[in-house]
């Protein structure tokens, strides 16, 4: 939908000097139709008291007329790009994790070594005393 139209700017009155709705409906704008950005404003209505309640959000228009039925399983396109992000995420956080577990045994591998060196060093230094 024009985020110009009046159906958009009758919302955006409606929010009012709400900033965090504004925000909302800028970001709903061109991905939802007025009806659906009308029931999401109701439902994230800042009192609680005043948020549409279940069984009027099942006969909002947006879910009774506006919105087209459900589709099969196998008709629904996944954003891949979406999900490889989130996978990238997962193995970066992953590889991170492994290269700092390993510098810590290398940490306490060098320092072992040390140790041994600085014993041996001192076994040496006091066998030619």
């Amino acid at each position: 939908p024009d985020p110009g139209t009046p159906g958009m700017m009758h919302l955006g009155a409606a929010a009012g000097e709400d900033q965090q709705q504004c925000k909302l409906l800028r970001l709903l704008r061109n991905v939802i139709t007025i009806g659906g950005a009308d029931l999401v404003l109701q439902m994230l209505h800042r009192e609680p008291s005043k948020r549409v309640r279940t069984p009027q959000c099942l006969e909002h228009p947006f879910l009774t007329s506006e919105h087209p039925l459900a589709c099969k399983p196998q008709e629904v396109k996944l954003n891949n790009s979406i999900c490889c992000h989130g996978m990238k995420l997962k193995d970066a956080k992953r590889q991170r994790h492994m290269m700092m577990h390993t510098r810590m045994q290398q940490q306490q591998h060098d320092g072992e070594r040390r140790a041994k060196m600085m014993k041996l060093q001192m076994s040496g230094a006091s066998a030619g005393e």
